[in-house]
């Protein structure tokens, strides 16, 4: 199933943050191009298709298949007010800002295609959300993470590193928070690491199977905030 976890963490890794300066630490730090880099926010969003499979293309052939989804997204910012990003539909970007976005998720392959349920553990970070491993059960994990830097007109300020690996612990999930830890290593260097407590961002319900189907979480061109 690895092109409908594709499409999840295509999706699910387009949103960012609200506003910036403050300088609390309330999660994970490190390096991110180079800067220093310490979370001033961290929060959560999960999404899932219930007892309705979704329906995806074929990743082995043609046609779609049907494969029950659970995706979590969490976001880690140098900037606080997450949460309000998700009002609209359009992307946004912040000026002189920093962001780590982790994506897990889960794929039930085989009827009933029930949507999996999280359990706690230690994950692999792969260095592409391509890859997918056999978690023993029957179910297919990804895990992913990736880290943007922006300029002063938002656009990235260096390369976006690319993922060397590392580890994501979880801890617990609920409706209301998400808690772990991260341990990233990116290719040019920069780490981030810590344990991590992320409120759910209220209000938001996203419909993974049309997040799935459009390979799209927010409309371009972002707003640069």
């Amino acid at each position: 199933m690895r092109r409908a976890i594709v499409l999840v963490v295509t999706a699910a890794a387009m949103a960012c943050g609200g506003s910036s300066n403050s300088k609390d630490n309330h999660g994970p730090s490190g390096t991110i191009g180079s800067r220093p880099f310490a979370a001033v926010e961290a929060r959560s969003v999960t999404a899932a298709s219930g007892a309705t499979a979704c329906t995806v293309p074929n990743p082995l052939g043609s046609g779609n298949v049907q494969v029950g989804i659970k995706g979590l997204k969490i976001d880690l910012t140098s900037y606080a007010n997450i949460c309000g990003d998700y009002t609209t539909a359009q992307c946004k970007l912040h000026a002189d800002a920093q962001s780590v976005t982790i994506v897990f998720a889960k794929l039930n392959p085989a009827p009933p295609f029930g949507a999996p349920a999280f359990t706690p553990g230690s994950y692999t970070i792969q260095p592409s959300p391509t890859i997918a491993l056999p978690d023993g059960t029957g179910l297919l994990t990804v895990a992913y993470a990736q880290a943007l830097r922006t300029g002063a007109a938002c656009a990235d300020a260096a390369p976006s590193p690319a993922v060397q690996g590392g580890t994501l612990r979880i801890d617990q999930v609920s409706d209301t928070v998400v808690t772990g830890g991260v341990n990233i290593t990116f290719q040019d260097g920069s780490t981030v690491a810590g344990d991590f407590s992320a409120p759910a961002c209220p209000g938001v319900a996203l419909d993974v199977c049309q997040l799935a189907a459009t390979q799209s979480f927010c409309s371009l061109p972002p707003a640069c905030l």
